[in-house]
């Protein structure tokens, strides 16, 4: 049965779902690095560890990357809106201007994120106008003890996390 579904309302809904936004980054054979913002990843599984993101089938910054088999994602803080922004833009060395560091598994981490992981590249699976990637954890590491940056109603609302 066809949807009914007005993908307009559908987007325009789903944004008051609160979601957290991650940096993915790669390194590719050449030594260039990639990047793009996210902000669908989530936890997949337990056993084994797998962790997953969607970006859009026609991302350019995605499709720079797609062939790599190693990435990470770093968690960002509230603090870093400017980071969001400028790996949300197609084009640039999106790395030049931001502190990171190269990880022992060859990764870029952004530096101040509040959590970093590396993964295995597990499964590409095509979801819609989206692509479902699955990582298998390599690696996962506590960063700054900050509140993380939240993405809703099309804007970034301070979370105010109790001790």
């Amino acid at each position: 049965m066809p949807s009914t579904v007005d993908s307009q309302q559908f987007r325009q809904l789903m944004g008051r779902y609160p979601t957290g936004v991650v940096i993915v980054g790669a390194q590719d054979s050449h030594g260039q690095l990639h990047g793009l913002t996210v902000g669908s990843f989530t936890s997949i599984s337990l056993e084994p560890c797998l962790v997953g993101f969607f970006p859009g089938v026609n991302s350019q910054s995605w499709n720079a990357m797609r062939e790599i088999t190693r990435f990470s994602i770093s968690v960002l803080s509230a603090e870093q809106g400017a980071i969001c922004s400028a790996f949300a833009r197609s084009g640039e060395d999106k790395f030049a201007q931001v502190a990171h560091t190269i990880s022992a598994l060859g990764n870029p981490l952004i530096d101040d994120a509040i959590l970093w992981i590396e993964c295995d590249r597990h499964s590409i699976t095509e979801a819609g106008d989206h692509l479902l990637v699955m990582g298998e954890v390599q690696r996962i590491a506590a960063g700054t003890a900050k509140a993380p940056m939240i993405f809703c109603q099309g804007g970034y609302p301070q979370l105010n996390i109790g001790s």
